[in-house]
């Protein structure tokens, strides 16, 4: 089981010939709105390559958040721990032009509100001995003696 918790955007991606300047404009020769988000990236990668995903961040009650979502469902990713929020759904304003360097602009929205749930740490993991404690102080020490013993055999 993989969980991720990371950003969910709609990215709107324009195609331009030459990235804008600043306070220049560009008209765009077409332009794509497609799910995104490092966190929802990695999820889905991780679901197609074949393992159980659960994916933790937040989607706003917008037009977006079915966009974000959307591929995630389609591909089995358990979106169980998104939250919705009342903010809008990120978004990445992405220029590409015809090399394929961009610009990226990210608007956080919902992502900003994202928290991870409650976790409640298992009993073995209580129950193990820190580095400070006896038990491992000793061990130490006896690997380190065994370690001179055959040093000065050598």
């Amino acid at each position: 089981m993989v969980v991720v918790f990371g950003s969910i955007n709609a990215d709107l991606v324009a195609t331009v010939a030459v990235l804008p300047r600043e306070g220049e404009t560009r008209t765009a020769s077409g332009y794509a709105v497609h799910a995104g988000g490092k966190g929802a990236n990695q999820a889905l990668a991780a679901r197609r390559a074949g393992a159980r995903v659960t994916l933790v961040g937040a989607v706003g009650r917008d037009g977006f958040a079915e966009i974000a979502l959307g591929t995630l469902r389609d591909a089995g990713v358990d979106l169980s721990g998104v939250a919705i929020s009342n903010r809008p759904t990120g978004v990445a304003l992405i220029h590409v032009d015809a090399q394929g360097r961009n610009t990226i602009t990210v608007v956080p929205g919902a992502n900003a509100e994202a928290r991870s749930p409650p976790c409640r740490t298992p009993r073995w993991v209580r129950r193990r001995p820190s580095c400070s404690s006896s038990r491992f102080r000793s061990a130490r020490r006896r690997r380190s003696r065994n370690a001179r013993t055959t040093e000065a055999r050598a």
